[in-house]
């Protein structure tokens, strides 16, 4: 019986050698073929955009004087960028039918980021800015299809 044990132990080690040779010896076809069908994890290229502060963005603008809030690009492309962003204000009557002509803009720009590096901008805006109406104040980065917003009421 010792003599089976034995056996059995050298046949599986054996086996298991060949097996990792083979796998060794074969390994750029594998990856290759796992990078093919998608399992192996690929590196992600993204932009981020949020507000700093979120919990103190501006909730109205009774009074006169200018409200302001911050936003931040980041850039993970994995390349320099060159980004448009917008700033606008929307009226919440005008949700129903939206159209460049109903956005009040408070700023258009582009600018440069480099790859990995973040770019955070103040905006301060006034009630003369946007009106009396309630809305919401956007800010969009209209190449990379992405916009952040939040709601402000104006009484």
């Amino acid at each position: 019986m010792n003599k089976k044990k034995g056996f059995v132990y050298l046949a599986t080690l054996s086996l298991s050698f060949f097996l990792i040779l083979s796998l060794y010896n074969n390994f750029p076809q594998i990856t290759v073929f796992m990078h093919r069908e998608k399992l192996l994890p690929e590196e992600e290229h993204f932009t981020e955009l949020y507000f700093e502060e979120p919990l103190s963005l501006p909730v109205d603008i009774k009074q006169k004087s200018p409200k302001e809030f911050a936003f931040t690009v980041h850039n993970l492309e994995g390349r320099d960028m060159d980004y448009l962003y917008r700033v606008y204000f929307m009226a919440n009557s005008e949700k129903a039918s939206i159209t460049e002509q109903k956005k009040k803009q408070l700023q258009l720009q582009s600018t440069h980021i480099e790859n990995g590096k973040y770019l955070t901008k103040r905006i301060a805006f006034t009630r003369n800015d946007i009106g009396v109406e309630a809305g919401q104040i956007v800010v969009e980065l209209p190449e990379q299809k992405q916009e952040i917003y939040f709601l402000i009421n104006n009484k």
